[in-house]
């Protein structure tokens, strides 16, 4: 092959590699603008979902706004409410004082009550389920708590009541509601003992004209002491609170707790002397030792002596 011949051939394949080289060069840079642009466009379109997910939240968050002014709206509503129909028959957070209220309480007024502080409850679970938060409105737990409590849904008053005394921690009366909540739970020793710390709560901070209220206390604190079985802490305390009082009704429930306590004790030299001064004092209260004759008073349910004097 001549030289002529041989600079031909390799002219040729030059050609060939370059035209090859520069169609996988054209090739390579169509498939490289072709993902660029693949990208690009999902980037867009990233950003646009991003976008719309970002208004749709702006849209949520308007509307639970606007749904929790709503629901607090109609919560001052219904709250105002139950505040007026709770005041009209005196009960506040000191109606538990006496007993006798939640005896005259009528039917229809119980179901009012019920009615509102069922609604009221609902929408403050909405509200809190909206992520809504806000400072305790010791205001509306005590209405809603006292509400509760005139139903006797004592889980759900000592809940709210709890929730007033942390925005009112000065208020003995709220204390000492609470204690009387936690005893009627009669939840064993854990309700026990919380009723124990309200009414602790509660003698911390009665003033010196609650001082008659104070004796009640330091009587239902004794109680609470002899469901637990602490009878020398219970004689003290109801001993003390029945020193004090001139309330007739408080001297008659000091004396049977008291007597509680010295059945429990098989003491019965000063059982049958507390006994004979409530028949005295407050007869109905022999009903009450009757009807515990299975705890209290078990130690003497087959004493004949006993049961001539209960008679």
């Amino acid at each position: 092959m001549t030289t002529v011949d041989i600079q031909t051939t390799l002219s040729i394949i030059t050609g060939v590699i370059n035209l090859a080289l520069l169609g996988f060069l054209i090739n390579f840079f169509n498939t490289f603008r072709q993902i660029a642009k693949e990208r690009e466009d999902l980037i867009k379109e990233q950003k646009n979902l991003s976008d719309t997910r970002t208004q749709v939240a702006k849209d949520e968050l308007a509307y639970t706004d606007r749904q929790n002014k709503q629901l607090i709206s109609e919560k001052d509503i219904l709250q105002k409410q139950l505040t007026d129909i709770l005041k009209s028959q005196g009960v506040d957070k000191s109606f538990l004082l006496d007993n006798s209220l939640l005896k005259n309480l009528t039917d229809d007024f119980i179901g009012k009550v019920d009615v509102l502080t069922t609604k009221l409850e609902k929408i403050e679970v909405a509200v809190r389920q909206n992520g809504h938060s806000e400072a305790i409105d010791g205001t509306y737990h005590l209405s809603v708590g006292n509400g509760y409590i005139i139903s006797k849904d004592w889980v759900k008053a000592t809940y709210h009541l709890d929730l007033a005394s942390q925005a009112f921690p000065n208020d003995s009366n709220i204390h000492f509601t609470r204690g009387v909540c936690y005893a009627n739970l009669r939840g064993g020793t854990e309700t026990d003992i919380k009723s124990i710390d309200a009414y602790n709560k509660a003698i911390i901070y009665f003033s010196e004209i609650e001082k008659e209220t104070r004796n009640k206390t330091y009587i239902y604190r004794g109680a609470m002491f002899k469901r637990l079985g602490k009878l020398d802490e219970a004689e003290c305390d109801i001993k003390f609170g029945l020193s004090q009082t001139i309330n007739k009704h408080f001297q008659a429930d000091g004396l049977y707790n008291l007597a509680c306590v010295y059945a429990m004790r098989n003491d019965k030299e000063n059982l049958f002397g507390v006994i004979k001064v409530i028949k005295q004092t407050d007869f109905s209260y022999i009903s009450a030792i009757k009807n515990h004759l299975v705890d209290y008073f078990k130690n003497f349910k087959d004493n004949e002596e006993f049961q001539k004097l209960i008679a």
